[in-house]
């Protein structure tokens, strides 16, 4: 005969091992398997829903880094089925990590919010931003043929590098754990710094940071006039483009053509002119002045 745990003796075998490993002194991460997670303006009661739906060998002790706060939270996990023959969910406890853990963390979400704000300025000599946009080989050029340049103005990665290895060390976790967390966090603007459409801002794309260093998402570029530019591996459109520039607006068209959109220009030529888009139907129309709306 199989004798089981009755329910009331399985959870105060879970209670007493939790307690014991809250009340017992061990170093930062002693646990058989330490990762670190991320999150965002998390409760504890999230943190600890997370930190449960991790699978553990045994037991595990589980960071979780919210960028947003600036807090770094230590979950001790362990995993049911070692305390009893029917589990299969596992039970965690998770608080703030050691104050030192947590300054470390916290200098290390401050470098993030810092990269977060950042911009760096690189040329593409004879082309523009709409020959980038949606052309990731293009991209990768543009990367490559400025990496100097472009190292030269992201110290900043150098210095989050360090600081990840700085808690990688102090957690027992591996350096690419801590990687891992910070990935697609860091999203820099690269500008076209030979942008010749004369908008109002500079041309770009959204760089992001991953374990392998800087890239371009090349569906993610933005021209002088603020307009997302669509293309056939995102082209999805917003519903309505501003344009100041002749340049700006050329370009756009030929682009939302290319992608399958209908656009009917008419005798549009004044600045600023606007395209309304409605499914694959877009329309250029002459912005209106608010000026002399407000005067009639």
């Amino acid at each position: 005969m199989r004798v089981g745990i009755s329910m009331s003796a399985r959870f105060l075998s879970i209670a007493a091992l939790i307690v014991a490993s809250i009340l017992a002194p061990r170093p930062v991460s002693a646990a058989d398997d330490a990762r670190m997670l991320s999150c965002d303006g998390c409760t504890q009661q999230q943190v600890t829903l997370l930190a449960q739906r991790q699978y553990v060998n045994t037991y595990a002790d589980i960071f979780v880094g919210d960028f947003s706060k600036g807090l770094l939270w230590q979950c001790w996990v362990i995993r049911e089925t070692e305390l009893g023959p029917r589990g299969s969910r596992n039970f965690a406890s998770c608080s703030p990590a050691p104050v030192e853990a947590n300054e470390l963390f916290s200098d290390l979400a401050g470098i993030v919010y810092e990269l977060n704000s950042s911009s760096i300025e690189i040329p593409y000599p004879g082309g523009n931003i709409h020959d980038i946009a949606g052309c990731p080989a293009c991209a990768r050029h543009w990367l490559y043929n400025n990496r100097h340049s472009a190292s030269n103005q992201m110290s900043l990665v150098d210095l989050l590098a360090a600081q990840g290895y700085r808690i990688a060390l102090a957690l027992g976790l591996r350096g690419g754990q801590v990687e891992a967390a910070i990935q697609g966090r860091v999203l820099v603007k690269v500008y076209l710094s030979n942008d010749d459409s004369n908008g109002l801002e500079r041309a770009y794309c959204l760089g992001r940071l991953s374990e392998i260093g800087l890239t371009i998402d090349s569906d993610s570029c933005v021209d002088s006039d603020g307009n997302p530019i669509p293309t056939t591996t995102n082209p999805d459109v917003p519903q309505a483009f501003l344009f100041t520039s002749t340049v700006n607006y050329s370009r756009m068209v030929t682009r939302l053509r290319a992608t399958g959109r209908r656009v009917g220009t008419g005798t549009v030529d004044v600045m600023p002119i606007r395209v309304e888009c409605t499914g694959n139907e877009c329309q250029s129309e002459e912005q209106e002045d608010e000026h002399d709306e407000s005067q009639e």
